[in-house]
């Protein structure tokens, strides 16, 4: 395939971002250079010369190519949504919800409506499964584990110590807090064996950095600090969409995740 020079990606980012009225504010001068180097949508369209040509003929971007921006500020795959819903399942909804007194039944009888073999489901069933586990005794927790585990086989099959459910025991393996339940109760106080950091859960399903977390680093010399790199887009958007849903409640979760 035809490759753009370092130049040529500079050149085309910065025209882009010069033209472009209507596009998204979260897409930046920097993400659209970098789209250019893999294989992605709008390095595809501008390769065909005549779109790069009316790129620098015209004084306004075409409709094809803004929509291609515009998908960017949301182009994450179905493997990456899948450990958004865990994440949020089992690390931000139990902690948003520390102070609240969980009845187990209503996450349990929300798994009733789910079909999991169904793709439009899978992200709710994920997302039940990893508050069941975080948040439930021992039975109710083997199920959930069970329940992730044959998601994660018919999702994932081959991929694995990369595979949803793997991935999840790892970051069982993490966690701290001890879970507390009232005796011959059918709820739980919060509290759990089950809930890792957030930060650990984005290194290890994301491939965060630390410098992924830092607003400044050092840099020696007279400035000694300096504003740190710019964070990629994909990680941008995951942290997002993990931003629209940390206040939600659990059935505006679920709709979220529809």
């Amino acid at each position: 395939m035809i490759e753009f020079s370092k130049y040529e990606r500079q050149k085309i980012a910065w025209r882009i971002k010069a033209l472009c009225v209507g596009c998204p504010a979260f897409i930046t001068y920097y993400d659209i250079k970098d789209s250019l180097i893999d294989n992605t949508k709008i390095k595809e369209y501008l390769l065909v010369k005549k779109n790069k040509d009316n790129l620098f003929l015209n004084e306004i971007l075409s409709d094809a190519l803004l929509n291609i921006l515009q998908s960017m500020s949301f182009d994450i795959d179905l493997y990456d949504r899948r450990r958004i819903a865990l994440i949020h399942g089992m690390i931000q909804y139990p902690l948003n919800h520390k102070d609240k007194i969980f009845d187990k039944n209503k996450f349990i009888d929300g798994l009733n409506d789910i079909i999991h073999s169904e793709e439009r489901y899978e992200l709710q069933y994920i997302f039940i499964n990893s508050i069941i586990s975080s948040i439930s005794e021992e039975d109710d927790r083997i199920n959930a584990r069970k329940n992730l585990k044959m998601v994660s086989s018919l999702a994932e099959e081959g991929y694995e110590e990369d595979s949803l459910f793997s991935q999840f025991m790892e970051l069982s393996s993490a966690s701290t807090v001890v879970t507390k339940i009232p005796s011959g109760a059918n709820y739980v106080a919060q509290g759990s064996t089950y809930i890792p950091s957030k930060k650990a859960a984005l290194k290890l399903l994301f491939d965060f950095e630390a410098a992924d977390f830092q607003d400044i680093i050092w840099v020696g010399g007279y400035k000694k600090f300096a504003t740190s790199y710019q964070m990629p887009l994909k990680k941008r958007i995951i942290l997002e969409e993990l931003g629209k849903l940390n206040e939600l409640t659990f059935s505006e979760s679920l709709d979220f995740l529809s």
